[in-house]
């Protein structure tokens, strides 16, 4: 039987449901106890009982027992002989059914007796539940050390392609000698310092001049795009942390937008070069559309003056 948990969670069927008062007695008389089937009762059960547990052969043994004794008007006699057949009657005797007889047992027995049983009983399922627990914590242990393992034992390996395009995306490098233990290292430190040359909020103007790269940066904050007579200003937010290059496809965009500074093309990455792109765009469309009304009110202007003229 499985200790440290409770009986009713492993047993499928409730307890005696009847209520106790119409309940028949028995447990065992001190006069019942002294003599006859009843003392012979009470040390197998006290003797079945000594350790705490009851085990199926010892189940076995008590209904051998019970069916050499014969008929009898004896109250607890008669309980545990219905008790036994009830649960030993498939075969093989279950956990619960186990813990089932075992509270018979003790239901059985004088007060005294009974109280010495219980007490083996509770000793027996703490002794469990702590051999249990430290089972289960060597367990853990042992997962513990297996995943260590898995954990260091990259110290010899290669770094993968991931990691490498990963350092390269972060704007660092690694010897061609490293270990994949020494990519994540470096990938942790240019993560970090990434982080905390940012104090300013992601997207902020402040940000982007605050970065790593301040030959970058400084030229993102406040660029300006000539295109003819327009002037365009430019103002990016700082390069994330996991954000890769800006495509060639991006690339070939901005420079046809006007933007002709190949080295801040070149550092750009992704979600910068869209925002780029969105700023150019969005000045270029803001600009035409002031020379068209123009272009409409100088129109208007010619018209009205011809009319009068004629």
């Amino acid at each position: 039987m499985k200790r440290g948990i409770p009986l009713n969670e492993l047993d499928p069927m409730p307890l005696d449901p009847t209520p106790p008062e119409s309940r028949k007695r028995v447990v065992l008389t001190s006069k019942e106890a002294a003599a006859g089937f009843g003392r012979a009762l009470c040390e197998n059960a006290n003797n079945l009982l000594a350790d705490g547990k009851l085990d199926a052969t010892e189940a076995l043994a008590l209904k051998q027992w019970l069916e050499a004794c014969g008929e009898s008007d004896l109250p607890a006699l008669n309980y545990v002989r219905e008790e036994v057949q009830r649960y030993t009657i498939g075969g093989e005797i279950l956990p619960w059914e186990l813990g089932r007889l075992q509270l018979a047992l003790e239901r059985i027995l004088p007060a005294a007796d009974r109280a010495i049983a219980k007490a083996a009983r509770k000793k027996a399922e703490a002794e469990m539940e702590a051999r249990e627990e430290a089972e289960s914590e060597a367990s853990r242990e042992a997962k513990r050390q297996v995943w260590e393992s898995r954990r260091t034992s990259g110290a010899e390996e290669s770094p993968t392609k991931a990691q490498l395009k990963f350092i390269e995306d972060l704007g660092g490098t690694v010897s061609p000698d490293a270990t994949k233990r020494d990519a994540s290292e470096t990938i942790g430190r240019l993560l970090a310092e990434r982080e905390s040359s940012e104090s300013e909020p992601p997207g902020s103007p402040q940000s982007a001049k605050k970065a790593t790269d301040e030959k970058l940066h400084q030229a993102l904050a406040g660029h300006k795009v000539k295109e003819g007579q327009t002037v365009y200003e430019i103002c990016l937010p700082a390069r994330q942390p996991y954000e890769g290059k800006a495509t060639l496809k991006q690339k070939d965009l901005i420079w046809s937008l006007g933007f002709k500074d190949q080295a801040v093309i070149d550092s750009l990455g992704k979600w910068q070069a869209s925002a780029l792109i969105d700023q150019i765009k969005a000045q270029q469309n803001s600009s035409g559309s002031s020379v068209l009304l123009g272009l409409i009110i100088v129109v208007v202007a010619i018209v009205v003056v011809v009319k009068l003229l004629s």
